[in-house]
């Protein structure tokens, strides 16, 4: 697994992404994600997340907060990608309130479910798993009180959008399963005013 973050000794803030086929297209996609840490969403270049600080903030030995989308899939070939972030899972800047020593810390993780239709009527579903892609982002340090560090240099805009290369990434590993209740996210968005 990755390892905590210390406000000393960051651990760079991951991406996931996985490409995949859809045939002809009836409607949308609806997808459902939760994470133990804060996400960013993207679906071919374009990000979805409703807000910052997505999906909240939260103990997630209690609840488990995640959202619910419904997304435009191309016909043939789509790239779906997270970012994660460390939220209060895994909170670097947390001696201060001790949070850097509650129980669940642990690298941030998340979980989703993308389902559709094609235009014959046939119901296809895909889930995170070990087929998703991973790689560290220019976010080299992130922590929700004291900001984050952004190297541009580290990543490449292409990462989002089909046709890229991630050959070279590593292949992501099973996480286990918080213990929180598993809630819909019903709070209006973050929103950076």
């Amino acid at each position: 697994g990755a390892a905590c973050a210390t406000y000393k000794n960051a651990v760079p803030a991951p991406i996931f992404r996985k490409c995949f086929t859809v045939r002809e297209m009836h409607g949308t996609a609806s997808l459902l994600i939760g994470a133990t840490g804060f996400y960013e969403l993207y679906l071919n270049g374009v990000r979805y997340t409703k807000g910052a600080m997505a999906p909240y903030i939260s103990n997630t030995d209690h609840i488990l907060y995640y959202d619910a989308y419904d997304l435009p899939l191309n016909a043939g070939s789509n790239v779906l990608a997270v970012l994660l972030g460390n939220g209060l899972q895994n909170n670097p800047g947390g001696y201060i309130w001790d949070f850097d020593q509650l129980p669940y810390r642990g690298a941030p993780q998340f979980a989703l479910s993308l389902s559709w239709t094609d235009a014959d009527g046939s119901a296809h579903s895909m889930e995170s798993d070990e087929s998703f892609r991973t790689a560290p982002s220019g976010i080299t340090f992130d922590d929700y009180r004291f900001g984050e560090y952004y190297d541009a240099r580290l990543e490449n805009p292409d990462l989002f959008h089909v046709g890229f290369d991630d050959s070279g990434w590593k292949f992501a590993i099973p996480a286990p399963m918080p213990r929180g209740e598993a809630r819909i996210c019903e709070a209006e968005p973050i929103v950076v005013t």
